[in-house]
């Protein structure tokens, strides 16, 4: 009993299962076939000859395609009409072949199932042009007598239903008690002899306007004495130079005169090409343009008068344009329209059309090849139907003809494939690849998938018009590898690939430069080299023997170490690098020196407003440093002041504006040291008041005038020597790493800071998600932030730096900001738009800031919340931003420029940058502003990022108005411009731009394009930034690579902190 409840269980639970998978699958059914049209073609007013698009969308297209049937039959593309994505698009509608109904069907390609939308239908406008003015009552000619009612009607079709207006000898008619004009009917009632004449009718409707051009009607009512037009002029068209004949012959009592009106002017007289015979014939001699017009006779007596016109015309034929190449598939259908562009007729009369197939037999009107109106029309192209077709208009003015050429395509075929290759470094390889095919195939290169004309390597890379790809100044690491040639046409591509290998030569990898070394200290001089085979590297001082060292000199594997360094150590010394390729060698000239040391320090001062004053400064070392003086946070001194040549910075006047900071530099190339002192101004008169004859004693004035002379002299060299003391100590600390490692040389990571969360998002961060960040963690911030409240009225606004997206961004004195300082120059953004975005926006930036402290990223210092406007109080370096910095170093600023900065200065800045740009990218956050306006430098050349993002007016010009907000578009990639994507590799776009403005000292990028221009050069990737002169080829390509178009290809931060580091250890600057 107990089995047979446990099998129907297991039946049962069995059903269960299949009901549930039944329903799992009749839901995915459900949602595959749940799509239905959100746009369906609807119909409406086009001209015939005009363009025209039927819309047709659905809600989701993946996996749908689409058709559309005319009458209820699918056609396929054409030249005139085809489809553009789901939309059927009309280049030319015709009103012979487009008028019916149109349908869009909906196919989805995994369920089969199709839906149709409704049926549209194009109203067609048009008029036709052969018009003409028929007798309706009486039905015959020669019933016609005066009395009787006469009605006439014109026959213009079209759609719309035309508006008809009628004429008389060219007079226009208007409805009276004697003319009844109703529709394209006009009735003359009890016609009299006045009412003679030719009548004409013109139509018009949304299409245009047209005339009865076929035949008017001339209505003659015959008075027995009256004037009658016997024999009428007829139109007349005749080629350029042939003569031309107008006959009119009139007939009355008594004999009436005849007179020949040109364009309703005249009469015509009897001249050279213009004679009117006796018996009326006008003949016009050598026909000519200027004759073309409307010729009318009259007949006129004393009874009346009688007229008729006729209009001569030149024949004339304009050539035909190209019809151009049509490259298309085997079986595929092609249609090739031959006509003059939009409306124009191309002669007189209009031409007509034939078509020639390659042989020059006409083409028929039938058949798989043939002609309808002016198109030819190919229903399944195969290679027999090849060739040159000629389209010919012609009338009697003669035939142009134009050709169109019909290939049909086929798959490439190699005549040559690329073959192995091998190269040395730096030489120039040719990879050969040739293919033929139907057209002509066109031959690209790939390497990793990606053409190599579209990768950074400036005009190394060319492809010749024979398919052989050339590379000049073949790299190591950039260009050994397989490479692939592809020849393609539109039926289809052929590949074959072929490995270059090439052959490193002997070279150095880290060469040596030139350093001083500081006496008695520990030092390195580093000597690397590489090529096919490792080669051996040794140090070679002048005047020694090879190999022989003092005991304080330790050499291995081309690093030489000075465990103490002495006097004797400096002079050149000679790397040499050997293999089996040869041999070479490096000299460098070695420098002891001594880190200065001040023998005087200057010292806080006290002066009296109108006396003179001096604050003393002396250093001493190896070789002997230069004193310069810098004053607060404008660097330069006031005009009244002057270095003498001990030092001394004096002034005969102070003044209560010159209070404040100063700071005394003692610099060489052994190094920087700097005292900072006050000068406080007392607005009294000194204890004992010094008369004028003493203040200018003649001591005093020889003091001042020897000193004066020999201040310029040092500047050169103050700040090279302070970034050197920087560079030093760092040095040391990463020696000291560097031998707990396995590996010499490896660069110690350090973390970095960030300004947007990216959550693991791979585009622009959403703010929905930075707030929801910001409640889960409110809890914790809510005490961080009690912390950093600041008192508003303990700030002392110093100068305005400029507006930002916030607001005002200022300078400013915080007392007591900062433990063991009275006071603290720090930087001020403040809140002042009442845009939400920018709140939030701001708020996020408070909050980052908070989290991270690291020694290349500014702090946030304090905030001002209690109050409109808010405030975030940041950190503030001496030397402000790092692209004013770069700039003054040009030395345009004269004897105050800081010296020039050497190629260690620079990698040293960029070096940190990296690093912190490394910690910033560690903790998920994007900078999105990285360049040099926005990091700050102090005396000792320390970097800190920062995003003061002066927008509004300090670097206006670096930013561009793009979508409503301000972007620093030379600074960004493509993705981040248009499709808002930031992530951490737009930064390293931006970093790769960093580079370039520190080796360009602060020029902007692309200085000589507007802004439009970087847009569209960025969108067609036209343009590069090219290399500074001074910068080194391993940061070229470091560049390079944090320019590839595909965010994927550019490096980290951690890759870019590693290469820098290790070039910077390996040098040794």
């Amino acid at each position: 009993m107990a089995i047979k409840i446990t099998a129907r269980l297991d039946i049962r639970i069995f059903q269960l299962y299949l009901a549930v998978v039944f329903i799992g699958v009749i839901n995915v059914a459900a949602q595959n076939n749940n799509f239905y049209f959100t746009q369906q073609p609807v119909g409406y007013d086009v001209k015939d000859g005009e363009t025209a698009t039927l819309t047709c969308t659905v809600n989701n297209p993946a996996d749908i395609v689409f058709r559309w049937t005319h009458d209820g039959i699918t056609f396929g593309n054409s030249s005139r009409r085809y489809m553009d994505g789901s939309s059927l698009t009309f280049t030319k509608v015709s009103k012979d072949y487009d008028t019916g109904v149109f349908v869009c069907v909906a196919r989805n390609v995994l369920t089969g199932t199709e839906i149709t939308s409704q049926g549209a239908e194009l109203n067609i406008l048009w008029i036709s042009y052969n018009g003409k003015v028929q007798l309706k009552e009486p039905t015959d000619v020669n019933l016609l007598s005066a009395g009787i009612d006469v009605t006439l009607r014109c026959r213009i079709e079209g759609n719309l239903d035309p508006t008809v207006y009628w004429y008389r000898s060219s007079t226009p008619l208007e409805s009276s008690n004697h003319l009844d004009i109703r529709s394209n009917k006009i009735t003359i009632k009890n016609v009299t002899t006045q009412d003679n004449g030719i009548y004409s009718c013109r139509a018009e409707n949304r299409a245009g306007s047209a005339w009865s051009v076929m035949s008017n009607f001339t209505l003659d009512v015959i008075n027995p004495n009256a004037p009658v037009v016997l024999v009428s002029p007829e139109d007349l068209i005749v080629n350029k130079n042939e003569n031309a004949l107008l006959h009119c012959e009139v007939s009355g009592d008594p004999p009436p005169e005849v007179h020949w009106y040109y364009n309703n002017e005249g009469p015509i007289t009897n001249r050279s090409r213009l004679f009117i015979f006796p018996n009326g014939t006008l003949h016009i001699t050598q026909v000519r343009s200027r004759y073309e017009g409307k010729y009318g006779c009259y007949g006129i007596n004393v009874y009346g008068q009688d007229f008729d016109s006729a209009s001569l015309h030149m024949a004339r034929l304009d050539y035909l344009p190209y019809l151009g190449t049509e490259i298309v598939l085997s079986r595929s259908s092609v249609e090739v329209e031959c006509a003059y562009p939009g409306t124009f007729a191309g002669g007189y009369p209009p031409p007509t059309f034939t078509w020639l197939d390659p042989s020059m037999t006409p083409v028929p009107s039938s058949g798989n090849v043939r002609f309808v109106g002016d198109s030819l029309i190919i229903d399944s192209v195969e290679q027999i139907d090849a060739g040159n077709y000629t389209c010919r208009a012609s009338n009697m003015a003669g035939n142009v003809t134009t050709q169109t050429s019909i290939i049909v395509a086929t798959t490439p075929r190699f005549t040559l494939q690329p073959e192995n290759t091998s190269v040395k470094e730096t030489g120039t390889a040719f990879l050969h690849c040739q293919a033929e095919s139907t057209p002509q195939p066109t031959i690209t290169w790939k390497r990793d998938g990606i053409d190599v004309m579209n990768m950074f390597q400036g005009n190394r890379y060319e492809v010749f018009s024979n398919g052989t790809l050339q590379i000049r100044y073949v790299q190591l690491t950039a260009d050994d590898g397989e490479l692939m040639c592809n020849a393609s046409t539109v039926a289809g591509f052929v590949t074959a690939t072929a490995y270059l290998m090439v052959q490193e030569t002997l070279k150095f990898s880290s060469k040596p430069v030139p350093k001083p070394l500081k006496l008695g200290e520990i030092d390195t001089l580093v000597c690397k080299a590489r090529g096919k085979t490792v080669p051996i590297v040794w140090w070679q001082k002048q005047g020694s023997p090879a190999g022989v060292w003092p005991d304080h000199i330790n050499e291995t594997d081309g690093t030489l170490t000075f465990s103490r360094v002495q006097k004797t150590d400096a002079g050149k010394y000679t790397c040499y690098a050997q293999n089996t390729q040869g041999l070479i060698n490096e000299t460098v000239d070695i420098q002891v020196v001594v880190y200065p040391e001040f023998t005087l320090e200057p010292v806080d001062t006290e002066a009296y407003e109108g006396y003179s004053a001096m604050m003393h400064c002396q250093a001493d070392g190896d070789p002997t440093p230069q004193i310069s003086w810098t004053a607060g946070e404008k660097k330069s001194l006031p005009v009244h002041f002057e270095v003498l040549e001990n030092g001394t910075l004096y002034t005969s006047e102070a003044r209560v504006a010159d209070e404040g900071k100063y700071t005394c530099i003692a610099g060489s190339n052994a190094g920087l040291n700097s005292r900072e002192v006050t000068l406080s101004v007392i607005r009294d008169r000194p204890p004992t008041h010094v008369g004028p004859e003493e203040r200018s004693n003649p001591l005093m004035m020889k003091t001042v005038g020897i000193a004066v002379g020999c201040a310029v002299a040092y500047i050169v060299l103050v700040v090279g020597l302070m970034v050197y003391c920087k560079t030093r100590r760092k040095k040391q600390k990463r020696a000291a790493l560097a031998r707990e490692r396995k590996e010499n040389g490896e660069a110690p990571k350090e973390a970095y800071k960030d300004f947007t969360d990216i959550k693991g998002a791979p585009g622009e961060p959403k703010v929905e998600n930075e707030v929801a960040m910001n409640m889960m963690y409110a809890n914790k911030r809510r005490g961080s932030y009690d912390k950093l409240q600041f008192p508003r009225h303990d700030l002392q606004t110093i100068t305005m730096l400029g507006r930002g997206e916030f607001g005002e961004v200022f300078l400013a004195k915080a007392i007591g900001i900062r433990d063991g300082e009275r006071e603290t120059v720090v930087v001020v953004k403040a809140l002042m738009s009442k845009d939400e975005d920018l709140q939030v926006e701001f708020k996020r930036e408070i909050d980052m800031l908070s989290k991270l402290q690291h020694d290349n990223v500014v702090r946030l210092l304090g905030i001002c919340k209690e109050a409109d406007p808010q405030y975030m109080i940041l950190e503030y370096l001496e030397w402000g931003d790092l692209k004013q910095f770069l700039k003054a170093t040009r030395g345009d600023n004269g004897k105050n420029a800081p010296p020039p900065l050497h190629l260690n200065h620079k990698i040293s800045l960029i070096n940190q940058v990296s690093l912190g740009m490394e910690h910033l990218s560690n903790h998920r956050f994007i900078h999105k502003d990285l360049a040099t306006r926005n990091c700050l430098v102090s005396p000792n050349l320390e970097i800190k990022v920062s995003n003061l993002a002066l927008t509004k007016d300090a670097y206006s010009r670096e930013y561009y108005e793009y979508h409503q907000s301000l972007i620093p578009i030379r600074w960004m990639p493509p993705e981040a411009i248009f499709e808002m994507e930031y992530s951490t590799k737009s930064d390293v776009w931006a970093f790769g731009v960093f580079i370039w403005e520190v080796f360009s000292l602060g020029e902007l990028p692309f200085a000589n394009l507007a802004d439009e221009d970087v847009l569209k050069g960025l969108v067609s990737g036209e343009i590069s930034l090219e290399r500074p002169s001074s910068c080194p080829e391993e940061l070229e390509a470091l560049m390079h690579r944090c320019w590839e178009d595909s965010p994927k290809d550019r490096p980290s931060f951690s890759d870019i902190a590693v290469t820098i580091g290790e070039l910077h250890l390996d040098s040794e600057i």
